[in-house]
């Protein structure tokens, strides 16, 4: 089945993917996944937190795994190895985490990874794309 978010957009670019973050009033809110080398405004992704990029992510991620656990029966997927909600991963609370908590944000990044992987092997079973 075909799956858009409503508030958010990749941008995918070689040097560097933007998710752009569709706000009420038509503001938009660019999140930076990595630095884009090619671009003059270098210096200021620079003072960039990447952790603005992550949460949009996550929400990505969120979205397109509730899309996919309420679009098949449970039991035609397997099990999600950790569950989401719209600000938490696992055990970790995307809200509460500081922003130098690497520990934190490590787990945060290992949940993402697993429930990415679960996707991809959970993916051939939905219809294909025509």
């Amino acid at each position: 089945t075909h799956f858009k978010s409503k508030d958010l957009r990749i941008v995918p670019l070689t040097s560097c993917a933007k998710i752009i973050e569709l706000l009420q009033g038509n503001k938009i809110i660019v999140n930076h996944l990595g630095v884009d080398f090619e671009s003059n405004a270098r210096k200021t992704h620079e003072t960039e937190s990447i952790v603005s990029s992550v949460r949009a992510f996550h929400a990505l991620l969120h979205q397109l795994s509730a899309h996919m656990l309420h679009t098949k029966p449970h039991n035609a997927l397997d099990k999600i190895p950790f569950e989401t909600r719209m600000y938490s991963i696992g055990s970790h609370d995307l809200r509460r985490l500081l922003e130098m908590d690497d520990v934190g944000w490590g787990g945060v990044i290992h949940c993402m990874a697993a429930n990415m992987k679960w996707m991809v092997q959970n993916s051939c079973k939905f219809a294909p794309l025509v």
